[in-house]
């Protein structure tokens, strides 16, 4: 255990000193797309001006996304897929709900100087130019989404995309992601490619450095998914199959028909449900 804290503390380490100051980082999904945020002491003391923030995942996956809000619909979205020439195309979308994000020109996002592929990852490092939609807060929530799958290898930022495999949605302390100057804080040293520290113990991801936390949870959408699946699963396995052998073991006519009706009503409440996470998701 102690030997463990020690290469954690280690990583710890080596990842604030990749960055200006109190970089705020997680990592996703299998712990491989990660995220770092950060912002100037003038825009946290403002609550607008300059973001800076980080996309990073392994050139297995098609494309991954990191998105401003609490859900799909709404949102502003960063997608970032391969380019096809070494090099990471940024996708700017606006979230529509029942349809999949369609890009968006902004002339407040640029893509930054230690983009690119990086050592197996595609790494897109962001600058949002005062973006108005960004929460600059203490719980500025956002979303996150990936796909495994061939390469992209477009430069187009209209490119489309196929459905995500998952999802996540968290918030981020903005407050306390402070960085020192106005300029790009993951450039600062030859190794400021280096990914943020995995989540230890399998609790909440925090950051490495000032003791910035970024709160993960289950989301609405996800609450809501995992009660379409038992909704549905409760009424067709058990259910049904009971409600159809109370009339033979009984006989009772009424019985069977009341416990067929709470059925009935119980897989349109699960229908219920599961329509509302496929729109919220844009499926």
């Amino acid at each position: 255990m102690r030997a463990t804290k020690a290469v954690v503390g280690a990583a710890v380490a080596a990842f604030a000193s990749t960055v200006e100051a109190a970089v705020a980082s997680t990592c996703v999904g299998n712990n491989d797309v990660c995220f770092q945020w950060g912002a100037p002491d003038t825009t946290i003391s403002s609550g607008s001006g300059n973001v800076y923030f980080q996309l990073r995942a392994p050139t297995t996956y098609s494309w991954f996304a990191l998105g401003s809000g609490s859900q799909m619909r709404g949102a502003s979205i960063f997608v970032v897929y391969n380019n096809g020439a070494n090099n990471v195309t940024l996708s700017t979308r606006s979230g529509q709900g029942n349809f999949m994000p369609a890009f968006t020109a902004r002339t407040d996002v640029e893509l930054l100087e230690g983009s690119g592929i990086v050592d197996g990852n595609m790494v897109a490092n962001v600058r949002c130019n005062g973006c108005s939609d960004i929460d600059i807060s203490s719980s500025s929530n956002w979303i996150a989404a990936w796909k495994a799958g061939p390469s992209l290898d477009s430069p187009s930022p209209s490119t489309d995309i196929t459905v995500h495999d998952a999802h996540s949605q968290f918030a981020v302390n903005l407050q306390q992601a402070t960085i020192t100057s106005d300029s790009n804080p993951f450039v600062s040293t030859p190794n400021s490619a280096n990914p943020p520290p995995a989540p230890v113990g399998g609790g909440n991801p925090t950051t490495g450095t000032s003791g910035v936390v970024v709160q993960q949870g289950a989301s609405q959408g996800q609450i809501l998914q995992n009660a379409h699946g038992i909704v549905m699963a409760v009424v067709f396995i058990a259910g049904y199959p009971l409600g159809s052998s109370l009339m033979p073991l009984l006989g009772k006519w009424v019985l069977h028909a009341s416990w067929q009706l709470l059925a009935f009503l119980g897989m349109w409440a699960g229908f219920g449900i599961g329509y509302t996470v496929a729109t919220n998701n844009g499926v």
